[in-house]
């Protein structure tokens, strides 16, 4: 399995080279290496095939061995299978260079995949946060003013923070404070202790000059249907802003229809929102 995906990912990479017409550097990581796979089993033919789909459909989460689960968890934790897997990539590299090694990874670092090098205190807290903070105001889809809160404890020598990180803030569910201790049943009606996480979830907002307000919108279950959060500025109330908004609610039987439809419309000078609310 691991030679038919190494040859089939060569031959991947090296039409997208041939496609784009140059040689760069290509790097992948994280959730698109799984969807690499994905389209590198497009390309696989025979068993290589199966035992690709059956390793990426494997669910790695479940840690118990119990009896119902055993015949289908039971590819999962083949060992041999999992030594194939990881054979895939592990071929040795060789870097030729007439230039010294650290000036040319950091010629191609700034070349190919938009790195900042960035000199930062390995001591001073109120430094590194200030340095920090300082690299994300230049981020453009990071809504976050002071994205660093807390100092990192040991020494820094090398820190490598990604945009991707900061943007959706993976980090924050994790932080102790935002677990706690639950109980939960398995599929074997088990119950276990486990850690609960909070859920988080960014919206992006909409600044209304206008009404001195922020709005966002959250999609609901039903489709084409979504809820208004509205929060007024630091200066104004709720009542403030009520003043500003024209709301009208109007109810509406459809004939020969015992379905009730609610029509909200929120208007101001310059748009005016209209949506149908089932009932």
């Amino acid at each position: 399995m691991a030679d038919a995906i190494n040859d089939i990912t060569l031959k991947l990479a090296n039409y997208l080279f041939e496609q784009h017409g140059e040689f760069h550097s290509v790097s992948i990581s994280g959730i698109i290496t799984y969807l690499t796979l994905l389209l590198v089993n497009f390309g696989l033919m025979g068993p290589a095939k199966y035992h690709l789909l059956d390793f990426l459909n494997c669910n790695y989460s479940f840690l118990e061995i119990s009896h119902s689960m055993y015949i289908l968890n039971y590819k999962c934790i083949d060992y041999f299978t999992m030594d194939e897997f990881l054979k895939v990539g592990r071929v040795k590299t060789a870097f030729f260079h007439s230039m010294p090694p650290i000036e040319n990874f950091q010629q191609t670092a700034l070349q190919y995949f938009d790195v900042d090098l960035q000199s930062i205190d390995a001591k001073n807290k109120d430094s590194q946060l200030r340095t920090l903070n300082e690299w994300g105001k230049t981020l453009q889809d990071v809504p976050f003013s002071d994205i660093f809160i807390e100092s990192y404890k040991k020494e820094l020598s090398l820190l490598i923070i990604n945009e991707y990180f900061l943007r959706f803030q993976w980090e924050m569910p994790f932080h102790p404070e935002s677990t706690k201790k639950g109980k939960f049943k398995n599929i074997n009606s088990r119950i276990v202790g486990v850690e609960m996480m909070r859920r988080v979830q960014f919206l992006r907002y909409y600044d209304d000059q206008e009404l001195n307000a922020s709005i966002a919108f959250i999609e609901l279950l039903e489709k084409n249907v979504y809820a208004a959060l509205v929060l007024p500025n630091e200066d104004d109330g709720v009542m403030d802003l009520l003043k500003r908004m024209n709301v009208i609610l109007k109810f509406n039987t459809e004939p020969n229809n015992e379905e009730m439809v609610s029509w909200f419309c929120c208007q101001t000078n310059r748009c005016k929102i209209t949506q149908i609310y089932n009932l």
